[in-house]
């Protein structure tokens, strides 16, 4: 049974009747006003910004069949320009619709593409139809063989795409049609303010009389006025009582065009979804929106992406197996894109460090390759992925209970170090620093509102001596030392347990001695300690704080300055461009290239390591003076330091007796560490207890 209804577009003598209501935007008058449109800078940074990223995308077969796929990859890749089909194929999208003819070539048994020739949106006169209301063909007037004429082009031989097409609306809906009005009020915009600029930006010449002059002065007034020329040696010579002037210099700037321009060009971007182009640009504009901006920009790449690789699908790839394919239905075979997405690399970066710090992911070859060509580098030669010397540690949430992956050490463990734990216990470690970081990235928003709130409050009157006092209170700062004291607490045990641990596997015994209770003096060690962690952070975000503020008061006048403070009160302020930036700074933005992880971050690791690692050995020393009689030796060992600095090295395997002076003046973490002053590699050494063999 075939169709019943319609989907409502006319088709009359080949022109269609569509529902584009502005009769500028209809048929070859639209096709006109659009390439207009196009000379506009900003329409064709619109048009680029969503065309170069879909050029520059990888484009490949997917397809089981290893040699149908390579034929494919033939005729679309080696017969034909890709680039250039691509480059056609999203005029459609500017456009509304782009036709191309399939010209097809026989070569030894099997049919390809010789050509998919470009055919002109102006030069399409006609739309033919079937009876069900499918595209039959097309008429074209061209220039061919020295004449104009009509040439028929059936649908069969035609691959034909139109953006946001409804029904059988052929011609589609271009991407820039919601930027004609604003394009359209730029272009008004731009041909007044030209005119003011011209009628008024020179001046007219004014000549004052005086009171008594015959006509003869007066036509010789009227011709100096009228010849008056600007220049080097330009002059005048007037007769007493007469005088000139130049009225009306400069009332052009009365007419200020460019708040509407700047309108308009956010209209443009915004019709297609480009807000980035005027990110600090307009009044309005704020970087801390630009994340937010670049992901939904980023879904509509992707669906024109899609919108392209279906119609390559349907008309170009099905064609060639109709062609050359037997039973081509049972073939699934399909183009497809990737690579289309913007790389941040200092983002991939950071979550590549982050996950390899969590064990969530290991140097190999095939993680290379993808990093490699996610940058654009050239791939190395065939020599194995180098291991790092210390990779990075596996987190060991459940402290013991789970089987940790093995991973190389700087050097072999000796037969004292196989009695310990040591992978756990670096995941022990790598757990506590991570939690003692999460604790300031849950206050450092505080920080910053707190920190926002005294910048506006030193600039308010536009003066800019308070900004030395800015700073977070100390209340607020201690205000979360509990929570890194517990975490202290918590390594401070765990330590113990690993000392009655080793002891039992080296002497063999049954039970351990029982733990002794915490000395008091512990928790004053660790407030002390959870108070300089914070401290040390707040101190930085202090001075970048004024830095900031700072910059803001030199790149803004005071009035300008005051205007946006006054203005950016309430409960949800919008803090404007200069204030948004100063809180990018503090909080992070990755399209300013300003990122606070990297701010902050690597000193909340390396002090959180050194505030653990004090904590941990704290523990194992307190039960090893406990069982000193037991003990026959403490070995200082460097095992768990990757990239092992000098000083650790140097250190590692010397030994000690518990208890003794030079035994507290080594006892890790060493003060004296490179990774400690460096903040690249937090020292980790402990200290393996030999104890005495039970007799």
């Amino acid at each position: 049974m075939g169709e019943i209804g319609a989907t409502g577009t006319s088709f009359y003598r080949g022109f269609i009747e569509n529902d584009e209501y502005n009769p500028k935007l209809q048929g070859s008058t639209g096709i006109e006003n659009i390439t207009k449109m196009l000379s506009d800078p900003q329409v064709q940074a619109s048009e680029n910004i969503v065309h170069l990223p879909i050029r520059a995308a990888t484009w490949e077969v997917d397809c089981d069949d290893v040699g149908i796929k390579a034929g494919l990859e033939e005729a679309l890749f080696e017969r034909i320009s890709f680039p250039d089909f691509l480059q056609h194929a999203l005029l459609g999208w500017s456009y509304g619709f782009e036709l191309m003819e399939i010209v097809p070539v026989d070569d030894a048994g099997k049919w390809w593409f010789k050509k998919l020739a470009h055919r002109g949106q102006a030069t399409v006169t006609e739309w033919q139809t079937d009876t069900d209301g499918e595209l039959a063909g097309i008429t074209q007037q061209v220039w061919k063989n020295n004449k104009y004429q009509k040439i028929p082009i059936p649908a069969n031989a035609l691959f034909h795409i139109a953006y946001n097409q409804i029904g059988n609306n052929f011609v589609g809906r271009s991407g820039l049609r919601a930027a004609y009005k604003p394009w359209f009020i730029k272009e008004t915009t731009e041909r007044i303010a030209a005119m003011a600029l011209e009628r008024f930006g020179l001046g007219t010449p004014v000549i004052h009389s005086p009171k008594e002059y015959d006509a003869a002065d007066k036509t010789a007034a009227a011709a100096l006025a009228k010849n008056y020329r600007a220049g080097a040696k330009a002059h005048l010579y007037l007769p007493d009582g007469w005088s000139f002037e130049i009225a009306g210099q400069g009332d052009s700037s009365r007419y200020d065009p460019m708040p509407m321009i700047r309108y308009c060009d956010e209209g443009i971007a915004t019709a297609v979804l480009a807000m980035v182009l005027v990110i600090g640009r307009s009044f309005t504009g704020s970087f801390a929106l630009a994340k937010n901006l670049l992901d939904v920009f980023q879904l509509g790449l992707e669906g024109i992406a899609d919108w392209i690789a279906d119609a390559i699908n349907t008309q170009l790839i099905n064609k060639w197996l109709e062609w050359n394919v037997a039973n081509p239905e049972n073939v699934q075979a399909k183009i497809r894109w990737s690579d289309l997405e913007m790389v941040n690399l200092e983002a991939v970066a950071t979550a590549m460090e982050r996950l390899g710090r969590g064990g969530f992911i290991t140097p190999d070859d095939e993680t290379e390759r993808w990093l490699r060509n996610l940058a654009k580098a050239p791939q190395r030669d065939g020599a194995p992925v180098a291991q790092a010397s210390r990779p990075p540690a596996i987190q060991a949430h459940d402290h013991g209970a789970q089987t940790l992956a093995k991973r190389p050490f700087w050097r072999e463990m000796d037969d004292i170090e196989k009695t310990m734990s040591l992978r756990e216990i670096d995941g022990r470690q790598d757990d506590a620093q991570e939690q003692c970081v999460n604790v300031f990235r849950r206050v450092r928003p505080v920080w910053v509102d707190e920190l926002m709130d005294q910048i506006k409050a030193a600039l308010a009157d536009g003066d800019p001596s308070d900004i030395g006092d800015i700073s977070i209170p100390k209340a607020m700062v201690q205000s979360d030392r509990a929570d890194l004291v517990d975490i202290q607490r918590d390594v401070y045990r765990y330590g113990q347990t690993k000392v009655r641990e080793e002891k039992k596997r080296q002497q063999k015994a049954d039970k351990a001695r029982d733990e002794s209770p915490e000395r008091d003096e512990n928790t004053k060690a660790y407030r002390a300690a959870a108070s300089l962690y914070l401290s040390t952070l707040a101190s930085m975000m202090d001075n970048t704080a004024r830095e900031a503020a700072q910059d803001l008061y030199r790149t803004q006048g005071e009035d300008a300055l005051t205007a946006t403070i006054k203005a950016a009160d309430g409960d949800n302020p919008d803090e404007g461009e200069g204030l948004a930036y100063v809180r990018d700074r503090l909080e992070g933005n990755p399209i300013l290239e300003v990122d606070a992880s990297r701010l902050f971050e690597p000193t909340a690791f390396a002090r959180a390591q050194s505030m653990v690692s004090t904590a941990f050995n704290l523990g194992r020393d307190s039960i090893a003076q406990q069982v000193a009689d037991d003990i026959r030796v403490a070995r200082r060992s460097a095992i768990l330091d990757g990239n092992v600095c000098e000083v650790c090295q140097e250190k590692d395997g010397r030994e000690y007796t518990v208890g003794t002076p030079e035994y507290y003046k080594q006892m890790p973490p060493d003060p004296t560490c490179h990774g400690n002053s460096s903040g690249a590699n937090q020292c980790r050494c402990l200290y393996a207890y030999i104890f005495k063999a039970k007799t």
